[in-house]
């Protein structure tokens, strides 16, 4: 049975229900996300009241469970965060209960570009702290997979960077998932969360191991497999000629600036859930 709770859940009329069904069309035009909370029945009424009058939030759905109530509502992207925070600073979600934010893909009728006459140039929303935590988590989890990518990477590099084929080195750079867990690393510090600070600190020493032993194994391979190779590239470090080696033996004040931009980069990705511009932050990387 499905109740539009309106303040303390009594609804007067049915020109009432009629509004309350239109006012689900309000964020039509903006993208939106669904939160659904399931709550204990002995707190139902305070979570209710705190929705509606603290949080300002219309159209709240009422499920019945076996043993708990499902509250369903639709908010704009930019309240995910408020309204998160605002239940957890209740105890939902922390000490009791859960709360499930759900991506709307496609919805009916489909949204109508609104005309405005001032042109504004905002930036889209973020996602919220709890997307973006589980987001971060996985990605700086070890894995069978982590593991191989990163001896799949670091073998491609190697192989690169003897034959002195950029092009190979910004595919292995595509390759290595080293940037997630520095990415848990940074996350973890500024939402001051240990536990995935540690395991992105651990994780990617774990990943720079495995690529430096990699690099160990090439570098006592190749010679054998190819004689003339360590003449040539000692022949190319000492006279000063530019390879994919000897650029990289040496640092320079602007690769400080690529790295700050490029955290930036990283930094409006993540929050944004858009991780396609990560591919560029690789190849500058490389």
């Amino acid at each position: 049975m499905v109740l539009f709770v309106l303040r303390r859940l009594q609804i007067a009329s049915p020109e009432i229900l009629k509004s309350t069904i239109a006012g689900v069309k309000v964020h039509g035009a903006v993208r939106v996300k669904q939160v659904q909370i399931t709550v204990p029945y002995e707190k139902t009424e305070a979570v209710i009241d705190f929705l509606l009058d603290s949080l300002n939030i219309k159209n709240v759905m009422k499920f019945n469970a076996d043993n708990a109530i499902v509250l369903q509502f639709r908010i704009p992207d930019d309240s995910v965060n408020e309204t998160i925070e605002g239940l957890k600073s209740r105890g939902v979600g922390v000490e009791y209960g859960f709360v499930d934010i759900l991506d709307l893909k496609a919805s009916l009728p489909r949204e109508t570009e609104e005309k405005t006459s001032d042109t504004k140039i905002q930036r889209d929303a973020t996602l919220a702290v709890e997307e973006i935590y589980e987001n971060v988590k996985k990605q700086s989890s070890l894995s069978f997979d982590y593991i191989a990518f990163i001896v799949l990477a670091a073998i491609m590099a190697g192989i690169g960077l003897i034959q002195n084929n950029v092009t190979v080195i910004v595919a292995s750079m595509l390759l290595s998932p080293l940037m997630g867990p520095m990415l848990g690393i940074a996350f973890g510090y500024v939402i001051r969360n240990k536990s995935l600070l540690v395991k992105g600190t651990k994780n990617e020493v774990i990943g720079i191991a495995l690529s430096l032993s990699v690099g160990v194994i090439l570098a006592v391979i190749m010679p054998l497999l190819e004689p003339t190779m360590l003449a040539t590239i000692t022949a190319n470090v000492e006279g000063g000629v530019i390879t994919e080696i000897t650029r990289r033996a040496g640092f320079q004040a602007l690769d400080v600036g690529v790295a700050i931009f490029s955290g930036a980069a990283v930094a409006v990705s993540v929050t944004k859930g858009d991780m396609s511009s990560l591919v560029g932050v690789a190849i500058s990387a490389a």
